[in-house]
């Protein structure tokens, strides 16, 4: 069974503020692994053993988990957009435990807008310097992570950012 998880987010930040940070994402994943389960219908109960039903199954399957997400935050006069693509495996540990590592790949675009500037003076020199320097910046990163879990535990590690990369504008 293939399980699909779709998420769509508007976030406003300090509303009614001139220049108030906006989000707007839109993300998914879908589970490309067997999923673990009860056991398929019996049209009998064995007498010898009737918590046969409501038994566990035996065999727990890794998962494979493939997803991607666009987003972009507003900011003031700042604009930055993102697409990754990821990728995750999750392996049972025991009966009740699972291990997880994954990875995404993916490109972050920050742009200035400079039409939203209002100059005190009309001759900064230091502005214009920095806008014929260039008003965007691209880049591709890469992030990874562990994640250990079960019913009633939980722990991670993540790294973001691998590729350290800097922003350029101006």
């Amino acid at each position: 069974t293939h399980v699909i998880d779709l998420n769509i987010v508007f976030r406003q930040q300090w509303a009614g503020s001139d220049g108030a940070p906006h989000t707007y994402y839109v993300g998914g994943t879908i589970n490309l692994g067997k999923r673990s389960g009860p056991p398929g219908k019996l049209y009998s109960i064995p007498i010898s053993q009737p918590a046969m039903p409501r038994q566990k199954p035996s065999v727990r399957y890794g998962q494979h988990v493939v997803g991607g997400l666009i987003a972009r935050d507003e900011y003031v006069v700042f604009e930055r957009t993102s697409v990754m693509g990821s990728y995750s495996d999750h392996h049972p540990i025991g009966e009740k435990y699972w291990l997880a590592g994954g990875l995404s790949l993916g490109w972050y675009g920050l742009t200035f807008d400079r039409n939203s500037i209002i100059l005190e003076n009309d001759f900064d020199n230091t502005y214009f310097d920095f806008i014929a320097n260039g008003s965007n910046s691209n880049s591709f990163d890469i992030n990874a992570g562990l994640y250990f879990y079960g019913d009633r535990v939980f722990a991670g590690y993540s790294v973001y950012q691998l590729g350290q990369n800097e922003i350029n504008l101006g």
